[in-house]
């Protein structure tokens, strides 16, 4: 097991600080020695995490979650603690908590939908999506199948992430809270406003698992951790940005409108594409 060092810990301070270039992220390479074996480890172990795709999603979701919160753990009134131990058990407790978030998950929609198959190598046979067992209405089941293939191509590679989770977090107030969409406008940006992209894609997408039927796909799902670590032009990781301060000056809910309609014209242009194309 590596044992993470006093070097270790200023590289990392210095990395989310911005006060030192790495041509590899300290932070990354700790992380891939410490908690990925721990994840690798679990997940091979128990039976309803038993899928590489698994293990990345976790271990990205630890790398989002450490780098959006170490400073508070490295740093004091005084400066940086450059001991390695308050870091080293933060970093697992983190590491051990979401684990066990995904275990808990993967029980959850296990009870309310139907068994995944895998390939045999350990691939989606569903490319996209795992959906609840259909329910007799064709005409609520298509709209639902519409608006899954319109979700994963909004995690997919579209316009700018916080747009497109602007879309999501409006999508899912109008299913879970019943929310008109004007209405639900107004409510992401008061809802999500000071949270950074990296924290409001966890909610949203812990929202979404809470809808049975609404089931994103593990590639859909990286895809836009990937985005969330890419810079903007500003040279700031999109993650640890906050939501509130991609809002034009008009205003946070009418910006939030206008992207939900861009995102929105977007997707029935590819519907329309994908029905000629059939």
């Amino acid at each position: 097991m590596y044992i993470i060092t006093e070097e270790d810990v200023r590289n990392i301070a210095a990395e989310i600080t911005g006060g030192k270039r790495f041509a590899v992220s300290p932070l990354y390479e700790v992380m891939k020695k410490t908690s990925y074996p721990a994840i690798r480890a679990k997940c091979r172990n128990t039976a309803c995490l038993r899928n590489r795709a698994v293990e990345d999603d976790i271990f990205q979701d630890v790398y989002i979650s450490v780098w959006n919160h170490a400073y508070r753990v490295l740093f004091t009134d005084e400066g940086l603690n450059p001991d390695p131990g308050p870091f080293a058990r933060w970093l697992a407790t983190v590491t051990n908590n979401r684990i066990r978030d995904y275990i808990r998950d993967a029980v959850g929609q296990d009870e309310r939908t139907e068994p995944h198959r895998l390939s045999e190598d350990g691939e989606d046979d569903d490319p996209l999506l795992r959906v609840a067992a259909p329910e007799p209405s064709d005409e609520r089941d298509r709209a639902r199948e519409l608006l899954v293939a319109a979700a994963g191509r909004v995690m997919g590679e579209g316009s700018s992430v916080y747009i497109d989770l602007a879309w999501l977090a409006h999508m899912l107030l109008v299913l879970t809270e019943g929310a008109e969409r004007g209405r639900a406008s107004r409510m992401v940006a008061r809802r999500y406003g000071e949270m950074t992209l990296s924290e409001m894609y966890v909610a949203v997408v812990r929202g979404i698992r809470t809808v049975g039927w609404l089931r994103i796909s593990s590639a859909a799902l990286g895809r836009m951790k990937r985005r969330l670590l890419e810079k903007s032009e500003s040279g700031a990781v999109y993650g640890t940005s906050l939501f509130s301060s991609f809002f034009m000056k008009k205003g946070g809910e009418a910006s939030v409108s206008d992207w939900v309609n861009r995102v929105n014209g977007r997707i029935r242009r590819d519907l329309q594409a994908i029905r000629k194309e059939d």
